[in-house]
Parts: structure tokens; sequence; C-alpha cells
């Protein structure tokens, strides 16, 4: 998804960034770039969850702010670490109405001590918003961050997504990653116990999310697509570096969330669902 940041910025001030101007952007600029920056149905993937005990949190990639209004009203503290400055000031601006949120420029995050980070946070938000993003380090670096009973929120694209597989194109700027190389990341980091969970059509728009514990019919899931009886699972498995457990796992996820957590707390990650 481009980023439009500078364009956003441009909306503000023609209609404002409260609630009032931005429903005139939504019905002003029908893009899908301004309804994924501007919707509130980006709150639909995390706004199910409960955020007891999470009272400091760090949110890494700013994104256009609606998660961190969602982090800021349930949380005590939101710290928002962005490469991009525009991001932060579209963020900063449709967020005035929050005082618990602090901005932050990646590179002067980076320059903290070590002190200074390791053991500070409840939660950590976080997705794969880089196309070379290394899984295995980053969520190492992270786990360092968390307090004894910290969370982790990871969200991206399933590498091996039923519509990908179709010949749909993954996001440029995200790397996607299969439920194997997640959850050998994550063993790795030493976050042990991990739940996933299938945003529904996908992460950044999310109608409905599921777990392994509630997942959609196939009738659901394929609406005619693949023939078969109601009750039986289609999906094969595809390895890809030696993962057997792919994105036709179950339903043929594109993504899915998952959670893990550090000393019993867990974590999730996710990654979501979309039809082919």
């Amino acid at each position: 998804m481009n980023d439009i940041s500078y364009e956003i910025l441009d909306l503000f001030k023609k209609y404002g960034a409260d609630k009032e101007g931005i429903l005139k952007i939504l019905e002003a600029d029908s893009r899908p770039e301004v309804l994924y920056a501007l919707s509130d149905i980006r709150r639909n993937l995390m706004d199910w969850m409960d955020f007891s005990g999470q009272e400091h949190v760090l949110q890494l990639g700013s994104d256009y702010g609606v998660i961190t209004g969602l982090l800021a009203e349930r949380c005590a503290s939101v710290a928002v670490v962005d490469e991009r400055d525009e991001n932060l000031v579209v963020n900063q601006k449709m967020n005035e109405a929050h005082t618990n949120i602090s901005y932050m420029k990646a590179a002067d995050f980076q320059k903290m001590e070590a002190v200074e980070k390791e053991g500070k946070y409840d939660l950590v938000v976080l997705r794969a918003d880089r196309p070379d993003m290394d899984i295995k380090e980053c969520f190492t670096r992270l786990s360092s961050y968390l307090s004894e009973n910290g969370k982790l929120i990871f969200a991206c694209e399933n590498a091996l997504g039923l519509n990908f597989l179709s010949g749909a194109v993954h996001d440029e700027d995200e790397t996607a990653f299969t439920k194997g190389e997640l959850e050998e990341a994550l063993k790795e980091a030493g976050l042990s116990k991990v739940e996933f969970y299938y945003p529904m059509p996908e992460y950044k728009r999310a109608v409905s999310v599921y777990s392994d514990r509630y997942l959609p019919c196939v009738r659901c899931i394929c609406r005619g697509r693949i023939l078969c009886d109601h009750h039986q699972q289609p999906y094969g498995t595809v390895d890809r570096k030696g993962d057997n457990s792919c994105s036709i796992w179950k339903g043929g996820h594109q993504g899915w969330q998952i959670k893990t957590r550090k000393n019993q707390a867990i974590h999730w990650c996710m990654i979501p669902l979309r039809l082919p």
C-alpha cells in the first residue's frame, strides 16, 4: 500500500483531523489508500483484545494513527516509533485528544541505551512493514523490551496464502511469512507460548477474527470455489523452508495473527484470512 502521509495532511488541512473531518474525508475521497489510512475498520484487528495489565505500550511503526488511538484509550501510556516524520505527524494530528501518547523517530529510539528499554514495556505492537524484515533478529530484540509478563502482537501477510498462490501479489512494502517461520523465530526469541488468530478478509481491514478454537466452515471460506463435503478439510500442505503447515492449512488463510507469551504471558501474532 502506497504511503500517502502528505496527502492525508493536506486533507486534514481542508476538512480537519477530528472525527467529523475524517468522515468528510472518507465521503469525499473513496480511494482504498484513504480508507486504509483513516477508517475505523482498522480497529477491528485489536478492538476485541483484553489489554488488562498492559499499562505501558510500545508501537513500532506508526501507520496513520487508528491503532494508536485504540491503544491510548485502553492503556496508560503509548510510545510510538516510526522512521518517517510525516507518519508521526499524521498520527499526532489524529490523536490530539489523547495526552498519553509520545512520539519518537526510529533513529532516536535506536540511540537510547539498552537499560532504558529492557523490560520497560507491557505490550509491544508491530507489523511486517518493511520488505527485508529479519524476523528472528526482530523478535529476539523485542523480547528484551518486554516486562516479566509482557506481550507481543505482530501482524503480517501469509507468504503462502491461497490468493497469492492464485496469482495475487504481496504488498511490496512488507515481508510475508509462513506459520512455520514465525513459530521458529518466536521460539528462538524465548516466546514459547503462541496463539494464532486469523483476521478476515485481511489484517489491514479486518471484519472478523477467527482462532484455532473457532474457525470458519469450509463453505464460508470457499464460497463454492472448492467442491468438498461441508465437514471435510480439503486443505493440503505446502512445503516451504521446512514448513509443512502453510497457508492452505485449515482454510487457506492469507495471513495470521499470533499471540505469544514471555513468562506465561501470551503474545499475539496476527495473520489475515483472505479469499482467493
